[in-house]
């Protein structure tokens, strides 16, 4: 079962680096939009425990023209999920691998899929693994 294909994963990223280019101001958090796709049953009845891994070596997100930029990040995400051309709602400050746990998440569950703990029982495993993260602009 193929629940989440590559061209989501780069959809989430492009999202991540629209709202970081986006920002003009150096802020301690940034805010990302994630837009659902359509609601779908084609996952119906499907459980799945999702997991994220951070392996980014080094951790930092920022390239060296955009680090002065974003000098107050603490490395929190302002998430915001929407469907539609609506704003979206807010499901709090994450960071990288919460970002990428309930965006996915949400995704999952609006195909009719549950996300279950990874403990709970046997059932297909979903794992993520984010090797690079920059957002940077040439200048």
């Amino acid at each position: 079962m193929h629940l989440c294909p590559r061209p989501v994963i780069v959809a989430i990223l492009a999202l991540l680096a629209a709202a970081a280019l986006g920002a003009c101001a150096s802020t301690d958090y940034l805010p990302v939009r994630y837009q659902l796709p359509p609601a779908s049953a084609s996952l119906a009845g499907h459980q799945v425990a999702l997991e994220v891994v951070d392996q980014r070596s080094p951790a930092d997100i920022f390239g060296p023209t955009m680090r002065q930029t974003f000098r107050h990040f603490t490395g929190n995400f302002a998430l915001r999920v929407a469907e539609g051309d609506e704003r979206g709602v807010l499901l709090g400050p994450v960071d990288l691998t919460g970002l990428f746990r309930r965006a996915l998440t949400k995704r999952l569950e609006r195909s009719g899929t549950q996300v279950v703990d990874t403990a709970s029982m046997p059932v297909p495993r979903m794992r993520v693994i984010i090797n690079r993260f920059k957002l940077d602009h040439n200048s």
